[in-house]
């Protein structure tokens, strides 16, 4: 979770979004934006994946076998 938390954060300083610009593009409030970056709040993974799509990221989870 803290990777993709993250991968959001690099994607918004990137594109140079701030949080209340982001929120808008998403129909969202800001501090639903601050909540999705704070590394303490379990943001639900869904809400995660819709962020990143809109960088044009996808969130990928691998479990393999130990060695």
């Amino acid at each position: 979770m803290l990777a993709a938390k993250a991968a959001l954060y690099e994607a918004l300083r990137e594109r140079r979004l701030s949080n209340s610009a982001f929120a808008a593009e998403m129909g969202i409030q800001e501090s639903e934006v601050r909540r999705m970056l704070y590394h303490r709040h379990a943001t639900k993974i869904g809400r995660l994946e819709q962020a990143l799509a809109r960088f044009r990221k996808r969130l990928v989870v691998t479990v393999e076998e130990a060695a």
